[in-house]
């Protein structure tokens, strides 16, 4: 019974402590958006405004809480945390967030200036270009010369290697491309962590490039992780993979063949005589695209059959289903679900597909589960997914090219004659 008790304690404090952080991450979301003048956002349901001049640049840190941005001719750094505002630096033209503390600016001179939040560090003068900014290193080219700048050690050196294609995803290692040759070197040490000979083309497949498809001279496609695999003889481009497969095509004359490569066997999916535009894996599931025409078949080469014809672009899976464009015209796999939308609207929330699409050019929310689409709300100029919420653009005025700001399923006016909607794609 003791066991019981202290079970249905641990019980009640487990949820209490779930509760707390439900709440403190929907307190967290932030939206920012232009206004007619200036820059705005929302947080716990309130607006503020940031300024209400006219910006030339404005860009939001990893963590959504800080902003910078240029009101001509300054610098500024806004706090979402305290609601403050810092004027920074004049003349600044660009800046770049490393973190969410370190940004890096330059001037009308090139000068190259390191910011963490306020305290400002010059780090060099009338500089070419900045070639690589990701935290904790900084490249760039002065005087026909690449210097890297190591933000942890505050220090700066000139940086011998030659052919730098870029950095690994997680900030740690050089890629370089030496005529054929590719090496993966650690930053911190010059530790020559991979060298690969005869290679065409490649393509990383972990965050430190240590996981690695590439191409040869003589067209064999191979997988590095340690060691070599082959996976074909013969191949051109690689289409989708995961864990445990690998799709590619090559053309055999005036053949296009798509293959894959599943344990240790080679399997041929399709030859056509179009090339393959787009290929989805999904599971044990193959999509792909070709002259047009949308089929699928399994991973084991079983089952292949038409979806659709006359397809213009494949978006993604939803309920086992493609998601798939016709110009304008929505499908899921060969039914429409809708006519003439507006396509870069098109997003999936809680398992429903939302969309704009207008009628004599007065633009309208719909929502479709796969059966029936349905009319949400008139005069929708835009609408954004955040924190698993959506808010949109109301009461939308085509004319002046703003609305109000409003949550989905809440009546509730945020903000007014709000004209379009932050996100990190659209800045």
């Amino acid at each position: 019974m003791k066991k019981y008790r202290n079970f249905i304690v641990l019980s009640i404090i487990l949820l209490l402590i779930g509760i707390v952080v439900i709440k403190l991450t929907k307190n967290d979301t932030i939206i920012y958006y232009y206004k007619q003048n200036g820059i705005s956002y929302i947080k716990k349901n309130k607006a503020y405004n940031i300024t209400d001049k006219y910006i030339s640049s404005f860009t939001v840190s990893k963590d959504n809480k800080k902003v910078l941005y240029i009101e001509y001719p300054s610098l500024y750094l806004y706090n979402t945390s305290n609601k403050k505002k810092y004027k920074i630096k004049k003349d600044i033209v660009s800046v770049e967030w490393l973190d969410n503390n370190y940004y890096i600016a330059l001037d009308q001179k090139n000068n190259i200036y390191l910011y963490n939040n306020r305290k400002q560090k010059q780090i060099d003068k009338k500089i070419d270009m900045v070639r690589i900014a990701a935290y904790p290193y900084i490249i760039y080219n002065k005087n026909e010369k690449t210097y890297i700048y190591n933000i942890k050690r505050n220090s700066k050196k000139e940086l011998k290697l030659n052919n730098i294609y870029g950095i690994t995803d997680n900030h740690e290692n050089f890629i370089v491309n030496d005529n054929g040759t590719l090496k993966i070197i650690k930053i911190s040490n010059n530790k020559n962590l991979i060298k690969l000979k005869n290679i065409t083309t490649y393509q990383c497949i972990s965050d430190d490039c240590q996981k690695l498809y590439y191409f040869n001279q003589k067209s064999q496609l191979i997988k590095y992780n340690g060691k070599k695999e082959t996976i074909a003889d013969k191949a051109q481009s690689i289409l989708a993979y995961d864990n445990k497969n690998t799709i590619y095509s090559y053309q055999e004359e005036d053949t296009y063949r798509l293959m894959i490569h599943k344990g240790n066997k080679n399997i041929n999916l399709d030859k056509n005589k179009t090339y393959y535009n787009e290929v989805i894996l999904e599971k044990n599931k193959v999509y792909y695209l070709s002259g047009g025409i949308l089929r699928e078949i399994k991973t084991n080469g079983s089952k292949k059959k038409k979806l659709n014809e006359d397809v213009t672009d494949l978006l993604e899976v939803y309920n086992g289903k493609m998601l798939l464009l016709k110009n304008k015209d929505l499908y899921l796999n060969d039914k429409l679900l809708g006519e003439q939308i507006e396509i870069d609207t098109i997003k999936i929330f809680k398992n429903k597909i939302y969309y704009l699409k207008k009628k004599d050019d007065i633009p309208s929310l719909y929502r479709n589960n796969g059966k029936k689409e349905t009319k949400v709300k008139e005069n929708v100029g835009s609408f954004m997914i955040i924190d698993n919420k959506m808010y949109y653009i109301g009461d939308y005025n085509i004319s002046q090219k703003y609305g109000n700001l409003y949550q989905y399923r809440k009546g509730k006016v945020l903000d007014k004659r709000v004209k379009s909607l932050y996100t990190k794609d659209n800045k």
